[in-house]
Formats: structure tokens, C-alpha cells, sequence
């Protein structure tokens, strides 16, 4: 598991951004460790 989805899958609840990996904005369920928060990851040099 790399970096950003260890980070992601931490929270109770997350988002994933459509990239060229993901054609769509979706929400997923989580390892519930963290909470009251959201990450984008991978934003870097992206118009979002």
C-alpha cells in the first residue's frame, strides 16, 4: 500500500478524485482511526 492510500484509508469516511485510476468522484468507507477531516492526495499540478 503506498503513502496516499495508507493515509486515505485511515479516515472513517474518504473521497477519491477522478484521475486516469478513477473515472469518478466517489466516497468510500474507511479503517475509522481518523475523523473531522478529508485528504486529497495526488493534487498536485491538477486543476481541483
Amino acid at each position: 500500500m503506498g503513502y496516499s492510500a495508507g493515509a486515505l484509508v485511515q479516515l472513517a469516511e474518504y473521497h477519491l478524485s477522478p484521475d486516469t485510476d478513477y473515472p469518478r468522484f466517489t466516497y468510500q468507507k474507511g479503517i475509522p482511526y481518523l475523523h473531522g477531516f478529508y485528504l486529497e492526495v495526488h493534487y498536485e499540478g491538477t486543476e481541483e
